[in-house]
């Protein structure tokens, strides 16, 4: 299927929202993860209205803010880059390139994600505006509870995943404490470690979306084809007018599935590039943790090693 052309947007215009998905985005724009101009949804009839200048003024903030973590990330790891000989694990060599290793790709993949929300922040755009359409088609105006009912199985396990990752962090900065060494280590790569999961929980939401959507599509779907086969037994003899409602009932959905399409394939534009690193930075970190870990268990060392293999286990089951 082809994508429908869709009109242009200006990224002036702020996309009005539900409470629990615009408290979601804006947890994302926190950490740099999405520069969309952003607004509680109280009324659809001022979603054509002209941008206001606050929304412009929105829209500039987010750009600055974006630009101001990656200069700030910038410093920090070119800081960490030239210290490096005093940050890394120097007592032997492949515990310097284990370090150097996950350090790498853990900056690889947050610059990534800060690049790629800046320059494709129209195309999240349109997914939340085809979003915010087809959403409000199936709900109309609900309430913020009724919307936390829809995602709450999602809510709970990023919770949970998010809860296991600072627990894991909080245990290493603890055990490490007394090594300033290691400290100096963790203060580059926490940080972007945690914006780095945080970009993982938000592209599941994003795929809860499109899932929820669709299972309404499918609802609809089976809805229509118990009503035909009703209709036929007992309406026969109004045949044309049957017809004609089947038609206009089907037209509706193919518009919804398309709406589906195209949040795909803006999603995909969007994100795709930090989702690849994103996968690619955590299957680098696995790897080179449970080689660390069974390093650390071997020679007898502390219980951080163990602690690190539940945490990691912890971790992938809940995502």
């Amino acid at each position: 299927m082809k994508q429908r052309k869709t009109t242009s947007t200006s990224l002036q215009q702020p996309v009005r929202l539900d409470t629990f998905t615009l408290l979601l985005l804006r947890l994302g724009q926190l950490f740099g993860q999405c520069a969309v101009p952003l607004r509680r949804r109280s009324d659809l009839a001022t979603v054509n209205q002209r941008p206001q200048p606050d929304s412009v003024c929105q829209q500039r903030f987010l750009l600055l803010w974006h630009c101001l973590h990656l200069i700030i990330f910038f410093w920090v790891h070119f800081w960490t880059s030239v210290n490096h000989d005093s940050i890394l694990y120097n007592s032997d060599s492949f515990g310097k390139f284990n370090d150097l290793l996950k350090l790498i790709g853990t900056i690889i993949s947050h610059f990534v994600i800060l690049t790629e929300t800046i320059l494709c922040r129209r195309q999240m755009q349109q997914f939340l505006l085809v979003y915010t359409q087809l959403h409000y088609k199936w709900h109309g105006s609900v309430g913020g509870r009724a919307e936390f009912g829809l995602y709450r199985t999602f809510f709970c396990r990023s919770s949970l995943f998010i809860l296991t990752v600072i627990i894991v962090d909080v245990a290493y900065i603890q055990e490490i404490g007394r090594n300033r060494m290691w400290i100096t280590f963790f203060v580059p790569f926490i940080p972007s470690g945690l914006i780095c999961s945080l970009r993982t929980v938000q592209i599941t939401f994003f795929m809860e979306m499109l899932r929820i959507e669709v299972e309404h599509l499918n609802r609809n779907v089976e809805r229509l084809v118990l009503f035909s086969e009703r209709s036929c037994r007992v309406k026969f003899q109004k045949r044309d007018e049957f017809v004609r409602k089947i038609c206009a009932e089907l037209q509706a959905f193919m518009e919804c599935y398309q709406d589906i399409y195209d949040m795909s394939t803006l999603l995909k534009k969007s994100v795709g590039r930090s989702m690849t690193c994103n996968y690619i930075k955590d299957y680098v970190m696995i790897l080179s943790e449970c080689y660390w870990s069974y390093w650390m268990i071997y020679n007898g060392e502390n219980i951080t090693g163990k602690s690190l293999c539940l945490g990691i286990n912890g971790s992938l089951i809940i995502n």
